[in-house]
């Protein structure tokens, strides 16, 4: 009776992994890290969508400060004028000024919220391929690998430190088990 349960738990074990259609790897007691901060720095697409985004941007940076400098010849001008002309153009310089401000910063809104949706899709990739290497290698688990704490600053304070240290679930990793580049490998493909 109790090899007739064992046969069934296998039994739909086995067609459980058929039925998902994944055919994982056999598991490892084996545990790796990788590090997500490298990935999203050398991730070659990741990286060239962020250049464009930034380029972009930039482009619309240049506009506006050329258009900073052109209220301020405007102002100097109005500071030659007299009367009713003089009120008329800093009037319009005031208008032109905080449109201007007004689309710089729609412009700053944008740009962070790009950047913020090409990162938080870039980390959903990230671990796409970390599960794919997993299950395809069959590894017990994959942890992340921790970044080294910033110094203590005006703006990082001790208890930060201590309490940045106290959520880490790594402390220390050995590098023979870093699989960091697999998952880059995986990631290039993609593009």
């Amino acid at each position: 009776m109790r090899n007739l349960a064992l046969i069934l738990v296998l039994l739909a074990v086995t067609a459980g992994s058929v039925f998902a259609g994944r055919s994982m790897a056999e598991p490892k007691e084996a545990i790796r890290y990788v590090d997500v901060q490298r990935c999203l720095l050398e991730w070659e697409s990741l990286q060239a969508q962020s250049a464009a985004t930034q380029q972009k941007f930039q482009g619309l940076s240049q506009g506006f400060n050329d258009a900073y400098q052109e209220l301020q010849a405007q102002k100097d001008e109005a500071s030659l004028m007299d009367g009713v002309s003089r009120r008329d153009l800093e009037f319009q310089i005031r208008i032109a000024e905080e449109t201007l401000k007004a689309q710089i910063e729609y412009t700053t809104n944008s740009f962070n919220e790009e950047q913020t949706l090409l990162l938080e899709q870039g980390v959903r990739d990230i671990h796409a391929a970390i599960d794919q290497l997993g299950e395809r290698e069959g590894y017990s688990a994959i942890l992340m690998h921790p970044n080294p704490v910033q110094a203590v600053s005006e703006t990082f304070t001790t208890r930060d430190a201590i309490s940045e240290m106290n959520n880490r679930w790594v402390l220390w990793n050995n590098p023979n088990y870093d699989l960091t580049d697999e998952v880059l490998q995986l990631l290039n493909q993609k593009q």
